[in-house]
């Protein structure tokens, strides 16, 4: 911490300067110790926070798999209509359970 004062010729004004920046300090103190308890304070709490297990993960795991299959399903679709051995039939039921798997997800 510093404590900043003009000093010019003036010696009696020098001296009223360093007086009233010593009087300063208590309350600039306790300024820097608030300041340091707060701190101290969110970094326990952000500790707290690290600790605590994802709500989401779940949900998380099941979206990300349900983007798995989405994304291997639109691969498919650029290889073209022989998409491993799978006949028209096929690809119109696998379509119709991504849509309901879709709907019961709330994705349409």
């Amino acid at each position: 911490m510093s404590h900043p004062m003009e000093v010019d010729a003036d010696p009696l004004g020098n001296i009223t300067r360093i007086n009233n920046a010593l009087e300063a300090m208590p309350a600039q103190l306790e300024e820097a110790q608030t300041k340091l308890s707060n701190v101290e304070h969110q970094l326990e709490t952000a500790k707290a926070e690290v600790n605590k297990p994802f709500a989401q993960e779940a949900e998380l795991s099941e979206k990300l798999d349900r983007l798995t299959a989405l994304n291997a399903l639109l691969n498919m679709d650029e290889k073209g209509n022989d998409a491993i051995g799978m006949d028209e039939e096929g690809r119109k039921k696998n379509r119709k359970e991504n849509l309901q798997t879709d709907q019961r997800n709330g994705l349409h």
